[in-house]
């Protein structure tokens, strides 16, 4: 195996060096030769170098158009080399040139009556209009060029430009009229035998599928086409579909395996020189790292891919890019830059006509209004963007954004409207969720049917073997009788026996090697049926588990997700690090019985919807807000400095008691809170004392003191002297505070504290 592996190696050190030594003897030729001669060289060198470098063949092509044109040439050889030029120009971002050349292209292939070449044209014109998101355009040469074809019976050509008609219809949102074309032109690539257009033609449609959000399907169609791609070696169609495989794997929530696919498809378009495809792989990455809280890699990513989006003028590539970057404005609370961007990511993608890209800033926009107080806007915003997604009949994008309107209609207090929204969010979630039960239901029978079957073939195989041994039996029996009776007489039928055994062997064998790579087979058939099965039990499971993990009144955590996460993030938290510490925060409506007493449970459920409201308003987003129990809240600020806790306490306590909570007759009621905390490591700079569990339990002691001396106050313990015993501190808390153990923060002067 090595032996066959370094002669792989050595035959591809000799072929690349082979290349170069033909590269240099021809330009060292070229220079003398005539100029017939020097065409000749520059044809040879452009098409070698088409895939393989392609800013090479660019130079080159260049350069044959330029002694084509100073000879006078029009004929075929010009128009091939234009063509060439502007495929390269087209890959290179060279639009202007590219569609100059096109035209060119056109005017002499309708000349010379060169049908295919003046299809090619019209294509090439296309692309260069889809990439500028000029859609309309894009359309009408597509459109152009299939007539072309179809008039002069060229039945390839027809279908490649459907091809290229089905991708204008999904970027302006036609999705059934996409999926309607592909499926046609499906059996003419069969009838043809054309495995690479085959392949695009099933990643086109994975992508409409997965932006309806039928994701099963979409990967299986791109898994497919992947699989022929790789078969072909055809690395700029294996790049494409690594992109989209990477898109859907995101809408599925499974942001690490798309981050890892992205940067696949990144490396490719490198490889390739795709400078388009590199710039929509950058984009995408610094989406995920977003996401992702690791902001400086994903502003360079976005950086770099913005300058080459730009650079092409591809508006939707650059819309995205601004949807992102407002993303990330808006969790820096920078709402005036955040509304900007996606303002002009809005202006881009509706002058464009993709749907698609459309609905992304609305969002956006909605997200940021809502954040300022501005619910007009937000409604506005948000509105549009539900209108959009429903054309596009993407059920899983509608629903998110059901949700969000929910919360809009829900901080304006149009409880009903904030109802009737998340009802409408529940029912589409529904939708898809029994769309995927009823899949794996089907799985289930595959896979019952499945195992039957292999059980059938099991069962055949042993039946035979027993058959095989009651004949060797036989035989034996036969051969052992014939030898005491009549030795010489039957030693021929023996021979004849034995040959018999021989020839039943070999055929038992060859018997047996068929079996078992049938077996193989269905091994690998059955593997590939599990890993797609696995996949959406993983789903389903990630479902469930994020409903165990939350409270379903408030939407906020639950305990059961603090004893899951807490934990690891704590063991993940340098013990040197700068501003890594964890404040706990108890907090407790006051009165909140007699609301529940005066006004019924339903205006208490109301009011803890409402604070667990403000809570996520005052907090940040990578603290954990939990509903610790009934009226009682838990909050975990991560990585930060302890000495910030009292103004984050502060804050809650003065957001709350100027909070108008409104009950369910319309009228409104005032409330205040009382709140007690304690930090983690409770002594700074040493070993803990306490454990995570036991900070929560000082906690509890300071909430009750804030509780008794006075409500609507905190009280917060910032660090332990070394040496403290837990007991000590459960026991008689006023004690420790007296001896000096402890240091306390409080809105309550120290010697109002009552600890008893």
């Amino acid at each position: 195996m090595r032996l066959i592996t370094l002669l792989i190696l050595c035959w591809s050190l000799a072929a690349y060096g082979n290349t170069a030594d033909t590269r240099l003897s021809l330009e060292t030729e070229l220079n003398s030769a005539t100029p017939q001669r020097q065409i000749s060289i520059l044809q040879q060198l452009v098409t070698e170098n088409l895939k393989s470098d392609p800013p090479y063949a660019l130079q080159h092509a260049n350069a044959l158009i330029s002694l084509l044109e100073s000879t006078g040439a029009t004929g075929t050889a010009y128009l091939e080399a234009l063509q060439q030029l502007a495929t390269l120009q087209v890959a290179q971002g060279m639009l202007d040139e590219a569609k100059a050349n096109a035209e060119k292209l056109a005017a002499g292939a309708q000349q010379l009556a060169e049908h295919n070449r003046h299809i090619q044209s019209l294509k090439t014109q296309g692309v260069i209009a889809r990439i500028q998101s000029d859609y309309d355009g894009a359309l009408d040469y597509f459109q152009r060029a299939a007539a072309l074809a179809r008039q002069h019976d060229l039945p390839d050509a027809a279908v490649q430009v459907e091809y290229e008609i089905a991708i204008i219809y999904y970027f302006m949102g036609k999705h059934a009229d996409a999926i309607e074309l592909l499926k046609s032109i499906q059996p003419k690539i069969e009838q043809a035998n054309n495995q690479l257009l085959a392949g695009k033609v099933l990643n086109i449609l994975g992508i409409v599928y997965a932006n309806q959000s039928r994701f099963e399907e979409s990967l299986d169609v791109m898994l497919t086409a992947l699989e022929i791609q790789k078969s072909l070696k055809n690395k700029g169609a294996q790049q494409a579909l690594l992109n989209n495989i990477g898109v859907t794997y995101n809408r599925l929530g499974k942001i690490r395996q798309a981050l890892d696919i992205y940067l696949e498809s990144l490396d490719l378009a490198v490889e390739l020189k795709d400078v388009q495809s590199e710039a929509l792989a950058l984009i995408n990455i610094a989406a995920i790292q977003q996401d992702l809280g690791d902001y400086e890699p994903a502003q360079a990513n976005l950086s770099r891919g913005m300058a080459i989006a730009r650079q092409l003028n591809d508006k939707n590539l650059i819309a995205q890019g601004l949807n992102s970057s407002a993303e990330y404005y808006l969790v820096k609370a920078d709402f005036a830059k955040a509304i900007q961007l996606s303002i002009q990511a809005l202006t881009l993608a509706d002058s464009s006509g993709d749907k698609t890209t459309a609905v992304k800033p609305r969002q956006n926009l909605a997200k940021t209004y809502l954040a300022q107080g501005d619910i007009a806007n937000a409604l506005l915003y948000i509105e549009q963007a539900i209108t959009i997604a429903a054309e596009l009949e993407n059920k899983s994008n509608l629903s998110k954004l059901y949700k969000q309107l929910a919360d809009i209609y829900q901080q304006d207090g149009r409880y009903a409207e904030a109802l009737a929204a998340h009802k409408r969010y529940s029912e589409l979630n529904n939708e898809v969720f029994n769309n995927e039960s009823d899949k794996k239901m089907a799985a289930l029978r595959a896979r019952n049917e499945s195992l039957q079957k292999d059980r059938k073939i099991e069962a055949m195989a042993n039946e035979q073997k027993v058959q095989a041994i009651q004949y060797q039996n036989e035989l034996t029996l036969r051969d052992q009788v014939s030898a005491q009776a009549e030795f010489q007489r039957y030693i021929f039928a023996a021979l004849i026996t034995l040959l018999l055994c021989v020839l039943f062997m070999i055929y038992r064998r060859r018997l047996q090697t068929r079996l078992n790579k049938q077996l193989r087979q269905l091994v690998k058939d059955r593997t590939r049926e599990l890993a797609a099965k696995h996949i959406e039990l993983e789903r389903a499971y990630t479902v469930m588990e994020t409903q165990s993990l939350t409270d379903q009144l408030t939407k906020l955590h639950n305990r059961r997700f603090l004893m899951q996460k807490l934990p690891e993030d704590l063991a993940n938290t340098p013990a040197d690090a700068n501003e890594q510490d964890f404040v706990f925060l108890l907090l407790d409506l006051d009165n909140f019985k007699q609301v529940n007493d005066t006004y019924g449970h339903t205006a208490g459920d109301l009011i803890l919807i409402q604070f667990s409201n403000l809570m996520k308003q005052v907090f940040r987003s990578s603290d954990y807000t939990i509903r610790w129990g009934g009226e009682e809240f838990l909050v975990v600020m991560r990585h930060m400095n302890r000495a910030n806790a009292p103004a984050y306490a502060e804050r809650l306590r003065r957001t709350v008691e100027q909070h108008n909570f409104d009950i369910a007759d319309g009228s409104s009621i005032n409330m205040t809170c009382s709140i007690g905390f304690a930090c983690f490591p409770d002594t700074q700079g040493e070993s803990p004392i306490l454990s995570w569990n036991q900070v929560i339990d000082v906690a509890d002691i300071c909430l009750y003191a804030a509780k008794k001396s006075q409500r609507n106050a905190w009280i917060g313990v910032e660090k332990l002297a070394a040496h403290t015993g837990f007991q000590d501190l459960i026991s008689d808390m006023s004690l420790s505070v007296a001896a000096n153990q402890v240091k306390i923060v409080s809105s309550i002067a120290a010697d109002e504290i009552i600890w008893d």
